[in-house]
Formats: structure tokens, C-alpha cells, sequence
């Protein structure tokens, strides 16, 4: 069986278990009181499905790596380098492209879309 839902929650708690000083969620809801209080946030939106052959499936995730606090933009953005290489020692960065986050209530923060790819069993 397919788990996209499963396999995104065990990304989030990897990334939360190496990143203690960001908030990590599947919820796009999420993201902006957080960054209105300072935290620089990871969002795992549902990852697309490239590859289906049995027993394997692969999952290509499109995560959002967003800085904080956002009344600083180049604090924000190195909160955003530091969560990238936190990513990067980890292996877990096939890309990164530059993107500008915008919230709830006027939030905008330096951010990047990172691509991860996992390979999960059926």
C-alpha cells in the first residue's frame, strides 16, 4: 500500500529530530503564527509520485524552507542557510531554488523550495 501521508510524517520527524530550532509541520496552516513569533518553519507539502514499481515507490517532495524572524529579511535568510545546511549534512538536498514566502497577514520571508527524494516500501 501507498503511505504518502506515513512517509511525510516520518520526514517531519526527522527533520524535527536535527532541526530543534525550527517548526517543522505538514500543515501549510501552521506556518505563519510561527514565523509572526519568530521561528523559521520547514513545510512538507505532499510529495509528488515518480516512481511506483513494486516494492518500492519514490516520493519527490517539494519542501518549503522558510526563515524567520520576518521583520528582519537578512536574519530570516540566514536562518534559512542554517536549516539548508543543517539539510545538507544530512544528504537530503537534491535542489534548492530561491522563492519568497507569503503568509497570512502580509508575512513575507526569504525561503527556499528544496527538493528531497525518499525511497519508501510498499
Amino acid at each position: 500500500m501507498i503511505s504518502t501521508y506515513k512517509e511525510s510524517q516520518a520526514l517531519a520527524d526527522l527533520l524535527t529530530q536535527y532541526l530543534p530550532d525550527a517548526f517543522v509541520t505538514l500543515d501549510a496552516d501552521q506556518v505563519t503564527p510561527h514565523l509572526l513569533d519568530g521561528t523559521p518553519c520547514v513545510f512538507i507539502p505532499p510529495p509528488k509520485l515518480t516512481e511506483t514499481s513494486v516494492p518500492a515507490y519514490v516520493l519527490r517532495y517539494q519542501v518549503a524552507v522558510i526563515g524567520a524572524p520576518v521583520a528582519d529579511q537578512a536574519q530570516a535568510w540566514q536562518a534559512a542557510d542554517k536549516i539548508l545546511t543543517i539539510l545538507d549534512s544530512l544528504d537530503l538536498i537534491e535542489d534548492a531554488d530561491p522563492v519568497q514566502w507569503d503568509g497570512a497577514q502580509s508575512t513575507s520571508a526569504p525561503a527556499f523550495s528544496v527538493t528531497i527524494t525518499r525511497l519508501a516500501q510498499h
